[in-house]
């Protein structure tokens, strides 16, 4: 007995083709059962063979499907398991994850009936209201399991918000129509602290106009290369001040861009300082 009214026959050293003939000949044996107050008896049946590398696993979901398929087909009837290379078939997490449900909600459903010595219902009846109850137990289980990961995910969406906006390093995320779509703090205060003025405006709201096409050829390239790229540039406050920036941009796989930008402006500052002072000693020396 696997679970339920559900049995598993091991038939060693036996073709797919012999394990058809014994099903159906148990099937047949089922059928024509001589009753005379009892209902009418049939049986379903799902054939497998055990391919090579195949694990109880991949072979009990496998079989259990044929078994549905029979049900769903009406009944009293065999049906054989496609024998596909198991390198084709791998379980995925998913398969293996409602499968193992589905054993939990067996034996969570028997311990919970474990009480009732006699069936309540007729035999077919009996039937429906197990798969029923099973289905429920399902149910409440992938319930439960997707609040947890709805909870973990919520936290793992936090922790991210936290490193995206408390960075040390100004975030920018670009929309494929060159539309800011979020600002992090840094970012923020690089323009002025008015994050609200930002987000849903036009990337051309921060580049002075002699600096567009630099910035919209550095997208293109990023575009074409598949991989970041860097440069320095000016940018524009929202009061209208110039401040140097170095960015790195990034092209996302839905199209977006991510750009992460530092406050260069006193960095150039001390490097045109440092030019001018050696422009003065190289006057000097001559």
């Amino acid at each position: 007995r696997w679970g339920g009214e559900e049995f598993i026959v091991l038939l060693p050293n036996t073709t797919s083709e012999a394990a058809v003939v014994l099903a159906d000949r148990i099937r047949s044996s089922f059928e024509q059962y001589p009753r005379t107050t009892t209902p009418v008896v049939t049986a379903s049946f799902g054939v497998a063979r055990l391919l090579e590398g195949e694990n109880e696993n991949a072979l009990i979901s496998r079989v259990d499907d044929a078994l549905y398929q029979a049900k769903h087909e009406g009944r009293n009837r065999v049906v054989t398991a496609c024998d596909v290379p198991v390198s084709s078939i791998m379980m995925t997490k998913t398969a293996e994850a409602a499968w193992n449900l589905r054993q939990r909600a067996e034996e969570q459903l028997q311990s919970d009936m474990a009480m009732h010595s006699q069936p309540l219902f007729p035999l077919e009846q009996e039937k429906q209201l197990h798969e029923l109850r099973v289905h429920q137990v399902e149910l409440e289980r992938q319930n439960e399991e997707l609040r947890h990961s709805q909870e973990e995910l919520d936290a793992e969406r936090g922790r991210y918000c936290d490193l995206y906006n408390l960075a040390p390093f100004g975030y920018l995320t670009i929309s494929a129509k060159k539309m800011i779509k979020e600002v992090n703090i840094a970012a923020a205060t690089m323009f002025g602290n008015v994050r609200s003025l930002l987000v849903k405006e036009p990337i051309c709201r921060i580049l002075p106009i002699e600096g567009q096409y630099l910035f919209y050829q550095h997208l293109k390239q990023c575009s074409e290369v598949g991989e970041f790229k860097e440069l320095e540039m000016r940018l524009v406050r929202v009061d209208g001040e110039l401040f140097w920036a170095h960015l790195q941009v990034a092209l996302t796989q839905n199209g977006e861009y991510w750009i992460a930008l530092r406050d260069i402006t006193e960095q150039k500052r001390a490097e045109l300082e440092l030019l001018e002072r050696i422009d003065r000693f190289e006057r000097l020396a001559l």
